[in-house]
């Protein structure tokens, strides 16, 4: 089954992080096909996202490459969309 997975994960926050990997993870030993859904903030000053990158987001880089390819809103087709 196709999931799409609709949470916050792309965040310097090791909680939603944690818990994104970790449904996506049951989800994916399950038999089902995870990916996330790219809900990124378009309106955020684009001098604090860079700040924000370099500074706060590093140590979650390497982490974040453990979770599924996330998908746009609107290039998606699943069979559920969990919350």
């Amino acid at each position: 089954m196709k999931i799409i997975l609709a949470t916050i994960w792309n965040v310097a926050n090791y909680g939603a992080l944690l818990q994104c990997y970790g449904l996506c993870k049951y989800l994916t030993d399950s038999g089902h096909d995870v990916s996330l859904l790219d809900l990124s903030m378009s309106n955020t000053n684009i001098l604090l996202k860079k700040l924000k990158s370099v500074t706060i987001n590093r140590p979650f880089e390497d982490f974040k490459k453990k979770l599924p390819k996330p998908v746009k809103i609107g290039e998606h087709n699943a069979d559920i969309y969990i919350t």
